[in-house]
């Protein structure tokens, strides 16, 4: 899956990252995404291949405080 297909507040690890860090998926922004890695904000391109960790719910689509890289 690519990750413009990803839900928003969604955890997902690269596919090709051998280590497979969990990053939080919050918007696509033109060709690159919002995302974060514990508390940096990471810019990922948009076709990057990603398979989902695990979706978030949270209110009003905010971003939640607390973003763990050991989800």
């Amino acid at each position: 899956m690519k990750l413009y297909e990803l839900p928003r507040n969604t955890y997902f690890t690269i596919e090709d990252d051998p280590q497979q860090h969990v990053y939080f998926f919050d918007h696509i922004d033109g060709m690159y995404s919002y995302c974060l890695y514990g508390d940096e904000v990471v810019h990922i391109a948009a076709w990057t291949d990603v398979q989902i960790v695990r979706p978030v719910k949270t209110y009003a689509g905010s971003i939640p405080n607390y973003v763990s890289s050991s989800v």
